[in-house]
């Protein structure tokens, strides 16, 4: 599998990644399908592993170090400092923000068992957290002492503000993360603008576009959770899979599936650095391991992908202009 690198890091990371989650349970037989999924994972050319956005990140950590063993030492990990931790963080002042970076990077090492952590990922810092004395310091002295290799600012859920992704990379992160690919609404494309000509690379998060562009969106929706889905359920989804249905030219008569396809256009764009992917679907890892086998997006596919979303945000900002904001 393809890698890219990213300052700080020894090792390269390979460009499609795995945001491994927390377990959703203890059975002893869903634990053999989670390590059994790390192994596939493995074997199908993973080298990066991102445990920053799981919810239950130090079970995700442990639960990591148990399925690859001594093959923890030939991939990336990223872990993360948690949202929380730097809700105190202060503006020109010493805060509980540092302290906590700092604690939070030495468990993660005890519970995955290495000695320095490869990359540290702020969760949803605001702008007033790099202007906390005791966060900076705090950075400057894991990266002098070597038990971070680099650090970065992800928003998983969200599209970050352009001041927010300012004053990150202005401070010195390696990465910025945020959903972003195909469907997204233009975030690949400013985050990229935001870091040209910096150090910072992107990580693609959600580049399924929530399940729309690998079909597990369908395992959240009415239509498999069992009883008929109501007439809403069925306007809710028709809403959202109205933009894929103008893709088929990327999988008609190609041998490359949607979300192959999704994966291709997201990793078109030289600043990212890894797509993220969660293989909720059964096929997810298969097809992201078998990028390399098939056809590439041609020039004329990628010109078409950019204007259909060009039309689809002039569209969406003529109906905002219509309705008014929106208040989310």
């Amino acid at each position: 599998m393809e890698a890219r690198t990213i300052t700080g890091v020894s090792q390269p990371l390979s460009v499609i990644g795995y945001r491994w989650s927390s377990p959703m349970s203890a059975a002893p037989g869903a634990l053999r399908d989670r390590q059994a999924t790390l192994t596939r994972a493995y074997v199908a050319g993973v080298r990066f592993f991102e445990t920053a956005s799981a919810p239950n990140g130090p079970a995700a950590e442990r639960e990591l170090a148990s399925a690859l063993g001594e093959r923890l030492g030939s991939v990336v990990i990223a872990t993360g400092v948690p949202a929380e931790a730097l809700e105190g963080a202060h503006p020109g002042e010493d805060s509980v923000a540092g302290p906590k970076m700092r604690e939070s990077v030495t468990e993660s090492k005890k519970r995955l068992g290495v000695a320095a952590v490869d990359i540290l990922l702020l969760t949803a810092p605001e702008g007033f957290v790099w202007q906390d004395p005791g966060v900076r310091r705090t950075i400057a002295e894991l990266l002098r002492s070597k038990e971070i290799g680099c650090f970065g600012a992800i928003w998983p859920a969200r599209d970050p503000s352009p001041k927010a992704v300012d004053a990150a990379i202005s401070s010195g992160a390696a990465l910025i993360g945020a959903p972003m690919g195909l469907l997204d609404n233009g975030t690949i494309d400013r985050l990229a603008r935001q870091a040209d000509g910096t150090p910072a690379r992107l990580l693609a998060y959600d580049p399924f576009a929530g399940g729309r562009l690998d079909g597990s969106l369908f395992h959240d929706s009415p239509l498999q959770r069992g009883g008929p889905p109501g007439p809403q359920d069925l306007a809710d989804l028709s809403e959202r899979f109205k933009p894929v249905l103008q893709l088929g030219f990327l999988t008609d008569g190609k041998r490359r599936s949607l979300s192959q396809a999704a994966l291709q256009f997201t990793l078109s764009r030289p600043m990212v650095a890894s797509a993220l992917i969660e293989g909720r679907h059964p096929k997810t890892l298969e097809e992201a391991g078998a990028l390399e086998r098939i056809p590439g997006l041609t020039v004329e596919e990628l010109c078409r992908c950019d204007e259909l979303r060009r039309l689809r945000l002039g569209a969406e900002e003529s109906d905002t202009a219509v309705r008014g904001p929106s208040l989310r």
